[in-house]
């Protein structure tokens, strides 16, 4: 009987032993995988700050690009007057950023940049009529138009880099007497300029 209880006595400490073993195991199975996972969350931590970064550049850079100035414009015109160009009205069609001022036919460039001028004119059989796209007191584009036999329309772009303040308009050069501009809803007359991008 003294060996039975020795017996259960081994047995027992035995089977005990072999579970804090076990236990041990897995407790160092647990901590390994509990670093890993720490590793883990640090690299998607990471990861996670890298794309809130570049989300944050990228809010910046729509944001900048947003308050960027715009400008641009549209005005008619009727005939020529002396050197002038005479408007359909004080108000021009189009005034985005309100650059251009239709009492003077000039557009002040509101930002550093490059821009976009276009100028149209229909005119009368036979009349002829000589322009300049002015920037400041410089002559950028001079543009002959010239109607032959019928009414004729036509157009000259010019794209210019100008500095702010700098200011746009156009000059007549030479015109015949008369009606030189003809007109009718089918036909307009504009001078108009727009900012392509900001320098």
């Amino acid at each position: 009987m003294f060996l039975t209880v020795i017996a259960e006595e081994y047995d027992f400490e035995e089977k005990i032993l072999e579970k804090l073993v076990r236990m041990e195991y897995q407790m160092e199975r647990m901590k390994i995988e509990g670093l890993e996972r720490v590793k883990s969350m640090a690299k998607s931590k990471t990861e996670v700050a890298t794309a809130l970064e570049t989300l944050d550049q990228s809010v910046a850079e729509i944001k900048s690009k947003l308050e960027e100035k715009s400008a641009a414009f549209e005005q008619k015109m009727t005939d020529t007057v002396g050197k002038m160009l005479k408007r359909v009205e004080d108000v021009a069609e189009l005034n985005e950023g309100d650059a251009y001022d239709s009492r003077s036919g000039k557009f002040t460039a509101p930002v550093n940049g490059t821009y976009m001028f276009n100028v149209m004119f229909c005119l009368s059989s036979g009349k002829n009529l000589y322009i300049d796209i002015m920037v400041d007191d410089t002559k950028t584009a001079p543009v002959v138009f010239r109607s032959a036999g019928s009414y004729a329309c036509h157009s000259a772009v010019t794209v210019e880099v100008l500095t702010v303040g700098q200011r746009v308009g156009i000059q007549v050069l030479s015109t015949q007497t008369g009606n030189v501009i003809s007109q009718d809803s089918y036909r307009w007359n504009t001078f108009s300029g727009t900012l392509l991008h900001t320098n």
